[in-house]
């Protein structure tokens, strides 16, 4: 008779299940190595594999096998909006959480009285150990020199100012 091994692959702050466990039927008189698989999000814990060694008689040394994982933080990144010339934020800076494996886009925003310098959109790569290329991104804009009219109400007898100037930018 063959026994039955369950491999189990854990979460090791919670315990839980990451995928569903496996069962593996033993041939009797064998050692049999067990490896653990790769997880994506997770880091294994410990041994990458266990040996399971089962008598003539059909008996294991064990009938479950765990392997534990530490779940992968996913990073952040922030996106900042400054001005070329001084250095300064010119708009609130955005944060967005990365995921593994993949390029996060962020673009940059449409900023009145201002122009983009360089790229509209910018990536980041995360890899599998939660590692980011940049932990900031930088969009960089220049000042645009708006033109304005300058409206007055004006006496065309005495030239005096009859309400107050307005200043409308084109």
């Amino acid at each position: 008779i063959q026994p039955i091994v369950s491999v189990r692959y854990l979460d090791s702050a919670t315990y839980s299940d990451i995928i569903l466990p496996e069962s593996y039927p033993l041939p009797t008189g064998t050692v049999t190595v067990i490896h653990a698989k790769a997880m994506n999000g997770y880091t294994l814990i410990g041994e990458d594999s266990r040996s399971v060694s089962v008598d003539l008689f059909g008996n294991a040394d064990q009938y479950e096998v765990q392997f534990y994982y530490t779940a992968i933080s996913l990073p952040e990144v922030e996106a900042r909006y400054l001005d070329s010339a001084t250095g300064t934020d010119i708009a609130d800076a955005e944060r967005k959480a990365c995921a593994l494996n993949e390029n996060t886009a962020f673009e940059a925003k449409n900023i009145p009285g201002y122009q983009l310098n360089g790229e509209s959109v910018q990536y980041v790569w995360v890899n599998e150990n939660g590692e980011a290329s940049t932990n900031q991104i930088l969009f960089r804009y220049s000042a645009v020199n708006t033109p304005v009219v300058v409206i007055q109400y004006l006496n065309s007898d005495t030239m005096a100012e009859i309400i107050a100037s307005e200043t409308i930018a084109c």
